[in-house]
C-alpha cells in the first residue's frame, strides 16, 4: 500500500500521522453541523462532546465520523487546514487528541490559498473501502477503512478536481467507548 498525502493535507497529515503513527452520503450544507457540534467541544476543553449523530459502540460509526470531519473545510471559517483535525476531538482518544492540539499550526499551501480565493467548502462522501484492511483487530483495538470523496465547491461556482483517499482507523475503547487512536491516510489522486 502505498501513501501520499494531498498538497493540502501534507504537512499537517504527515506530521499528525508521523506523530500518532454503513455508507453515507452528504448534502452540501450537511457537514456544517458536525464540524460545528465538535468546534464547540474543542473549545470547552479536553472532555469531549459526544457527537449524538453516531453510535459509539459501532467501531466503523466512529472512523467513519473522523473520516469526515478531517476533510470538511470551509475555507470562510477555517483559518488553515488543521482546523478540521482539531475538530475531530469527539471520535479520538485522549492521546491522540492532546498530540493533535500541541501540533504547530499548519502553514497554507497554493492550493489552499486558491480555495480560500473561491471561498470553498468540501462535499464529502464516503463509502465502504474495498482493499486491503489494516490486519486483524488485537484485544482493545478495532480496525476500519473507508472510502472519501471529497469534491470542493467555491461559492462562486468554481470546482476543483474531486479527490479521492481512504483512510484507515485503529480504534481502542475509551471510557467503554470507541476512539481513534491513529489512522493513516491512501491517497489515490493521480498527479
Amino acid at each position: 500500500m502505498t501513501c501520499r498525502s494531498t498538497t493540502l493535507v501534507a504537512s499537517l497529515a504527515t506530521s499528525v500521522a508521523l506523530l500518532v503513527a454503513g455508507c453515507s452520503d452528504t448534502e452540501f450544507g450537511q457537514n456544517n453541523d458536525a464540524a460545528r457540534r465538535s468546534t464547540e467541544s474543542t473549545r470547552s476543553g479536553d472532555v469531549p462532546r459526544n457527537d449524538d449523530t453516531i453510535n459509539y459502540r459501532k467501531p466503523s460509526e466512529v472512523c467513519e465520523a473522523f473520516a469526515r470531519i478531517i476533510y470538511t473545510h470551509d475555507t470562510t471559517t477555517d483559518s488553515h487546514p488543521g482546523d478540521a483535525y482539531l475538530r475531530s476531538r469527539p471520535y479520538v482518544t485522549y492521546e491522540f487528541y492532546a498530540r493533535l492540539k500541541d501540533q504547530p499550526v499548519s502553514r497554507t499551501s497554493p492550493e489552499w490559498d486558491a480555495w480560500r480565493q473561491h471561498q470553498v467548502r468540501t462535499q464529502v462522501i464516503l463509502a465502504p473501502f474495498a482493499g486491503d484492511v489494516l490486519g486483524p483487530p488485537s484485544a482493545g483495538q478495532r480496525a476500519h477503512s473507508v472510502l472519501v470523496d471529497v469534491a470542493p465547491l467555491g461559492q462562486d461556482g468554481w470546482r476543483a478536481p474531486t479527490q479521492q483517499h481512504a483512510v484507515h482507523c485503529v480504534l481502542s475503547t475509551q471510557d467503554s467507548q470507541w476512539r481513534v487512536a491513529t489512522y493513516d491516510i491512501e491517497d489515490f489522486n493521480v498527479a
